[in-house]
């Protein structure tokens, strides 16, 4: 071991690839996303699936609901109702439809990985992956923004019936 601080050690920072390819992806890591890749597809189509069942009871919900509304003379109650429920089941659905796709580009992009062994497609596929991560994570924060404006308008309606109550 050389005392000059200057002097090129033998251990190098980057280390030695394999196929001496530095830009070559690892066949391990390419392997175990090899392995991820069809529970990928498996979950796209399964969203692909529940969008389009989704859709069609929105679809559903909106027909009935015009019709009921326009075969009654009085206009039944419940016509809008199941017309404005079909139009949310309908945004439900595009909503689906979002993470579906990207479970899907993130499948495409682990295959162009496989063929390639580039590290620019392994870039590629995890930038599918966090934009999937991504689009969940906000949707999960949405929903529980929801859950908690339902929570205190409950609560708040509660307390409104309470107080009315102790008036009569």
């Amino acid at each position: 071991m050389s005392l000059d601080p200057y002097s090129t050690s033998a251990y190098s920072a980057v280390p030695e690839h394999p196929s001496g390819n530095p830009s070559a992806v690892d066949s391990t890591v390419i392997l175990m996303l090899q392995q991820t890749r069809p529970w990928v597809r498996l979950c796209s189509v399964i969203g692909f699936i529940g969008t389009g069942l989704i859709l069609l009871g929105a679809v559903a919900m909106v027909i009935s609901g015009v019709v009921a509304g326009s075969r009654s003379r009085g206009g039944m109650p419940f016509a809008g109702v199941t017309f404005l429920l079909g139009a949310l089941y309908a945004v439900m659905g595009l909503l689906y439809l979002f993470p579906s796709l990207k479970l899907w580009r993130y499948g495409t992009a682990i295959a162009n990985l496989s063929y390639s062994a580039s590290l620019d497609d392994l870039i590629r596929a995890l930038d599918q992956q966090r934009s999937f991560w991504k689009f969940v994570g906000i949707m999960v924060c949405v929903i529980l923004g929801i859950y908690a404006l339902m929570f205190v308008g409950f609560l708040l309606i509660g307390v409104g019936s309470l107080s009315s109550m102790r008036h009569i």
